[in-house]
């Protein structure tokens, strides 16, 4: 894909990572889940960029292979000009301490049997930093930074509501002092309101802290809401990828227009919008061909068959489409 200029904080190089499943038997045949194929992406220092797609679609898993959480097959990873792949273990100790992930659910992410203090308190520990007294006044600043008490601290995630432990996680997560975080579905168990108090204090922390942010969502609106581009996803490839403006004002993959047109209400009635996903997903154990949407795309046409590259057509807008103009001028 070619670049669409910012400084690139990240940068994704055609990274491509199956996972094996089945085999044994007497065929002995093995199967691969196609989770991530040929996939290119920069995120910018100090921006938010937001990553879309229907589940399945492999946006965990790309974010676990920018932390090296999961190893890439192959392709290129580099944080700041560092290669994240090639990394050996005490380079990637330091890496670790640059780059978080943020989990869905804040009950599965903290020990039970730990107080919330001890838990934020861990990364520190680990990465030999201070000692025990000035880690528990670091721990009550780092409570301070998420708008919770230092008595928070003392708790057990069973005495605390949702909304407070994910802003523990966030609170650990900023422990070691990261320059990334990759916020896997940050909001998607919380009530409307507690929703937009997390999503607001990660654009806070976002300018008070320089971060640069990967938000991972198949909720569109919570994207819109805080995004200054927007990626979008489909079965392992990088469908489309502009502004969080131009996705949502002017998208031009069918797949995108579909999107978003299911999750904006204001769209709903409008009788040029196209028209809501139908059809399952594939299976990313057998991928269609070529454009992988072509089997439920209303535009699909032979040439479909073969792979549509992400090419800039528009200033700061890429879409992997061979049919994107009349897509265009179909919304």
């Amino acid at each position: 894909m070619t670049s669409m200029g910012g400084r690139p904080l990240i940068e994704v190089d055609r990274v491509t990572k199956h996972f094996p499943v089945g085999g044994g038997g007497f065929t002995r045949r093995r199967e691969v889940v196609h989770a991530i194929d040929d996939v290119s992406l920069t995120v910018r220092e100090n921006e938010v960029l937001g990553l879309v797609g229907e589940t399945g679609s492999g946006k965990s898993t790309l974010a676990r292979l920018i932390l090296r959480l999961t190893k890439a097959d192959s392709g290129a990873i580099t944080f700041d000009g560092q290669d994240v792949l090639a990394a050996d273990r005490g380079e990637m100790k330091a890496l670790r301490r640059q780059m978080q992930l943020i989990f869905q659910d804040p009950f599965s992410a903290l020990d039970p049997s730990m107080r919330l203090g001890q838990s934020i308190e861990a990364p520190l520990a680990q990465h030999g930093i201070g000692d025990r007294h000035s880690r528990r006044v670091k721990v009550a600043e780092l409570l301070a930074n998420v708008g919770l008490d230092a008595a928070y601290g003392d708790r057990f995630p069973r005495e605390c509501s949702g909304g407070q432990l994910h802003r523990v996680v966030i609170a650990r997560a900023l422990s070691l002092g990261p320059r990334f975080l990759a916020c896997d579905e940050p909001t998607s168990s919380l009530d409307a309101s507690i929703r937009a108090q997390i999503l607001n204090l990660l654009v806070d922390l976002r300018d008070q802290l320089g971060l640069t942010l990967l938000l991972i969502s198949h909720d569109l609106r919570v994207v819109r809401y805080i995004s200054d581009r927007v990626a979008v996803m489909y079965l392992g490839r990088i469908v489309e990828i502009g502004s969080r403006d131009e996705v949502f004002e002017h998208p031009l993959h069918p797949y995108t227009q579909r999107l978003v047109a299911a999750a904006l209400p204001e769209r709903a009635d409008d009788a040029d919008a196209p028209s809501i996903l139908e059809g399952e997903i594939p299976s990313p154990i057998n991928p269609p061909s070529g454009c992988r949407f072509r089997t439920r795309c209303p535009l699909a046409i032979d040439r479909c068959r073969e792979l549509p590259t992400l090419d800039v057509v528009a200033p700061d807008h890429a879409v992997a489409c061979f049919r994107w103009d009349e897509a265009a001028r179909a919304t």
